[in-house]
């Protein structure tokens, strides 16, 4: 729950109170890092039943991405930090403040010592990067259907301080709406969980990425899909570092059917309290 926070804090982010942590997920193949945050076997959303659920458009120059995100605030946007890297011209990895494509000095700017996350192997991160610039993002929101969102303009792309895209720590981004989002029915921001995220807890998974591991298309209206968190045993077994679900990361199982996959990356993780949903983790 911690990773929100830190990043909201050190960007000096005001009226928003945030937790949340980057999902992994088990079993891991060897395309894992291939299939990042498709939903499998799921379910279509019913209208108005996700308003926080925003569809990112990213500009990569010969091609576009998609990722999913969360409404957090009238006018800030949750998602993951690898769906907002540039990815052309092969930079490297660097742990600097990155805003709007531009590094920026961080009293948080230093050599990173990490661990690899599915084998325990330690290794410092050589790669540097940058984010897309605000022009390359469209935020589509207000409709379960990817074609009829609402596009919005963006003024801001941040990356957190400590991305690190060879393990896939920190992997969380904000994105600032060019315009204040006007709530209705259909737009609303997302609640954040505060609770605590214990071993077998039911959460949910949404987004608009592909719907099959041979899928070459991305979903056109918003898939749903339920998974469970992992036991310390298990999980330990994929991240030796693993403490529990109530820390940086959330193990989520992933019942044979059923997953995330690409195009989802980004879109909330979330639990229903009392039926209302809350923001969990990020895809």
């Amino acid at each position: 729950m911690r990773r929100i926070i830190s990043l909201l804090a050190i960007l000096g982010v005001s009226g928003i109170v945030a937790t949340g942590k980057v999902v992994f997920k088990r079993p891991i193949q060897r395309e894992a890092l291939e299939h990042l945050g498709r939903v499998i076997g799921g379910t279509d959303a019913s209208s108005g039943s996700y308003p926080f659920a925003a569809f990112l458009m990213v500009d990569e120059g010969d091609s576009t991405a998609f990722c999913g995100g969360s409404i957090i605030s009238p006018e800030w946007i949750l998602t993951a930090g690898h769906c907002v890297v540039d990815t052309s011209g092969g930079n490297k990895f660097h742990p600097h403040m990155l805003i709007n494509g531009t590094e920026h000095p961080h009293d948080l700017n230093q050599k990173l010592q990490t661990k690899w996350p599915f084998s325990g192997r330690e290794g410092k991160s050589q790669r540097e990067f940058k984010t897309v610039g605000p022009k390359d993002i469209v935020v589509g929101v207000g409709s379960i259907y990817n074609v009829q969102t609402e596009p919005q303009k963006v003024s801001k792309v941040i990356a957190h301080p400590d991305l690190n895209l060879d393990y896939f720590d920190n992997d969380i981004a904000l994105i600032k709406l060019k315009h204040k989002l006007k709530f209705n029915a259909h737009v609303q921001p997302i609640h954040i969980d505060t609770d605590v995220v214990s071993d077998g807890l039911t959460v949910t998974g949404i987004g608009w990425g592909k719907t099959s591991l041979e899928s070459q298309t991305t979903a056109n209206v918003l898939q749903q899909v339920d998974l469970q968190t992992g036991d310390e045993g298990l999980c330990r077994r994929i991240r030796p570092e693993f403490d529990d679900n109530d820390g940086n990361y959330i193990c989520v199982t992933t019942p044979e059917g059923r997953d995330t996959c690409s195009g989802d990356s980004g879109g909330p993780l979330l639990r229903r309290c009392n039926g209302d949903p809350r923001l969990t983790g990020s895809l």
